[in-house]
């Protein structure tokens, strides 16, 4: 087994936390082993499926893209805690200390999900 070190990508900033956002390489052959008090599904999912997760949290539809392409140095700051009751949400998102942009994405349960034929 090999050692591969942590990359810093990103920050999000919310009202009373600070997350740092890393790439830590794996192996998706890997099995998936979750704790006894998991209460939701574990398991590996494809970039489409995952973003059309209606339970996915708004600020992750940004994150996550960011993140698989390799972005890095962006801060997200995420502080509107409206998410739950509207059907967008808005972060600013900063690239390397240049304009910020306000971003909308929808927020959770707002989706409808296509029926499989």
């Amino acid at each position: 087994m090999c050692y591969c070190p942590a990359e810093h990508l990103g920050t999000i900033q919310g009202t009373k936390s600070l997350i740092h956002c890393v790439r830590v390489p794996i192996v998706s052959r890997q099995e998936l082993k979750p704790g006894a008090t998991e209460d939701e599904e574990v398991k590996w999912y494809s970039m489409p499926d995952l973003l059309r997760l209606p339970s996915l949290m708004p600020n992750l539809r940004l994150v996550i893209p960011l993140m698989d392409c390799s972005a890095k140095d962006w801060i997200i700051r995420d502080l509107d805690s409206n998410w739950r009751q509207s059907s967008y949400h808005k972060v600013t998102l900063v690239f390397a200390e240049k304009e910020p942009m306000v971003v909308q994405v929808r927020s959770c349960k707002f989706y409808e999900l296509e029926e499989e034929e």
